[in-house]
């Protein structure tokens, strides 16, 4: 008889940790007292900056926690005119961020994001690019791996966080 009952409760705590595992919308209903509910989600102020390049001409549109509509009219305030049909085609499918040059004007933007850890990611991949085509555009020779990408890199990102911490 006590064979039977410790199958029967490692199968019942078998069928709560999966249920706690794939469903774990249900807990409310099931343990209501230890339940807190989903972790917030993140929220990013929307930011709409431009910084420097520092030592290379140019300057970079920054947009972040900004929906993806409202960012073409912010890199239309920008350049000063209506993007045509071809520029705006680079927008058309979602995504976390895009790095993105429109008349020498390099645009780096975040989507809101779902988690801190996405935004951070995002805005970590989106300047590595935004340093890859201001050097290409610049004719400057590097390597990722190089010194001067690196400085780019933490110039860029030091600029964004001051300008968001401020």
């Amino acid at each position: 008889m006590s064979d039977f009952i410790i199958c029967n409760l490692s199968l019942l705590l078998g069928i709560l940790i999966m249920l706690w595992l794939f469903f774990p919308e249900i807990w409310p209903a099931v343990w209501p007292l230890w339940y807190e509910g989903p972790p917030a989600q993140f929220a990013v102020a929307e930011h709409i900056f431009a910084i420097s390049n520092g030592t290379y001409p140019g300057h970079v549109l920054v947009v972040l926690g900004v929906p993806q509509d409202r960012l073409l009219q912010a890199i239309e305030t920008s350049i000063g005119r209506s993007l045509s049909d071809d520029e705006r085609a680079a927008f058309d499918k979602p995504a976390a961020g895009r790095a993105w040059t429109v008349q020498g004007i390099y645009v780096l933007w975040v989507a809101p994001p779902a988690s801190a850890a996405a935004f951070h990611a995002t805005l970590a991949h989106e300047i590595f690019h935004i340093v890859e085509f201001l050097f290409v555009q610049t004719n400057v020779q590097y390597a990722p791996m190089s010194e001067a990408f690196a400085y780019q890199i933490t110039h860029l990102t030091e600029q964004i966080y001051t300008h968001i911490e401020t």
